[in-house]
């Protein structure tokens, strides 16, 4: 059967957990639980509502208080050695994910420096174009494409009667004209967009 004393330490050890976590108000702690203590670590477990290996491995390993020969566990002693322990590794985890972040931030902008030089020198050595440089190509290329492409209505008409001539003239004029302006248009658009998606990807 449960230690009746145990159990009500274990109500005040909750307690005081949910009224005071972190502060490790030492003075209300003692008052609490007074000179209340466990014999044995399995009183100390059932005690903090933890499994006894816990407090044989890891409490006694990390610590806790108590004279195992005296067989004597101070509650307070130990409650006290508990929130203290808390606060110490919630402090470090923060450092730690402080730190985490801080290299990771910098890690970041190293990636980002290192790969402008490097399309910077790709640019340099022709391996690389630019987004205003390749719509500008591609643009003249259009132009001259557009050129010769609207000889052949000129070369066409000679083939039809002249009754046809001015009116296949100006429809294949206007059909050419047209495609490769919504040629040259998509061309640019899309260059723009892939260059946006890289950088938002990349940099």
């Amino acid at each position: 059967m449960a230690d009746e004393s145990n159990i009500a330490a274990k109500d005040a050890i909750r307690l005081l957990l949910a009224l005071s976590p972190s502060t490790c108000d030492e003075s209300v702690i003692r008052d609490v639980l007074g000179d209340r203590a466990g014999k044995s670590l399995s009183e100390v477990a059932q005690a903090f509502g933890v499994a006894a290996a816990t407090v044989r491995h890891t409490w006694r390993r990390d610590g806790m208080p108590g004279d195992a020969k005296a067989k004597w566990f101070g509650y307070a002693d130990i409650l006290i050695w508990f929130l203290k322990r808390n606060n110490a590794n919630a402090a470090a985890r923060g450092v730690d994910e402080f730190t985490n972040r801080k290299r990771s931030a910098e890690t970041r902008a190293a990636e980002a420096e290192a790969l402008i030089k490097e399309r910077k020198a790709e640019q340099v050595a022709g391996e690389y174009t630019a987004t205003e440089v390749s719509a500008s190509v591609i643009s003249g290329s259009a132009n001259s494409l557009r050129d010769g492409l609207m000889a052949i209505p000129r070369e066409a008409k000679e083939y039809v009667g002249k009754k046809y001539q001015s009116d296949l003239e100006t429809f294949l004029r206007t059909r050419i004209g047209g495609e490769l302006t919504a040629f040259s248009e998509r061309a640019n658009s899309g260059i723009r967009a892939a260059a946006k998606l890289w950088r938002t990807e990349n940099v």
